[in-house]
């Protein structure tokens, strides 16, 4: 699973540990203004759970795509705090470590208020990522766990 330490991902990683999953957490390391808050977190959490936390270093990231959320990029405001295609990017390493583990499913923490923000959430979205995994896996023995289930982010 994408598990950042914040608070959207803790709760997809307690309701997944609470179904009896076995849980794979990764972090990803890149330049965003608050990322290493996160990473510590994450580290903790992971920590007092008994769980290893996998950490995959996305420093280059920076030097690819522009976003208010990256450190240096001066102000974060609704027009620039879109790290493009950040999800994307994390599911296709989840989706290749999910296979290299044997786990039957990927899982990030996206719920209906990412939608309006983030297209890289949305529900169209997930579902070309199911697609796109699918000609690697058997579909009925893969899957894409979002929190979309679980409500919104006020409900979590």
């Amino acid at each position: 699973m994408s598990y950042s330490g914040g608070l959207d991902s803790t709760v997809l990683l307690y309701h997944l540990r609470d179904l009896g999953d076995e849980v794979f957490p990764i972090a990803f390391r890149y330049p965003s203004k608050h990322n290493e808050m996160e990473i510590q977190a994450a580290t903790a959490i992971c920590q007092e759970l008994g769980l290893t936390l996998k950490v995959v270093d996305l420093s280059f990231l920076s030097s690819l795509v522009e976003s208010g959320l990256m450190k240096g990029a001066g102000e974060i405001t609704k027009d620039n705090v879109v790290v493009p295609e950040r999800n994307t990017i994390f599911a296709s390493i989840l989706i290749g470590y999910a296979d290299s583990v044997k786990a039957d499913r990927i899982s990030l923490a996206n719920h209906a208020d990412d939608n309006a923000i983030f297209p890289d959430t949305r529900p169209e979205w997930v579902a070309a990522i199911r697609l796109t995994a699918y000609p690697w896996h058997n579909e009925s023995d893969w899957s894409l766990c979002t929190v979309y289930g679980l409500g919104q982010e006020r409900d979590l």
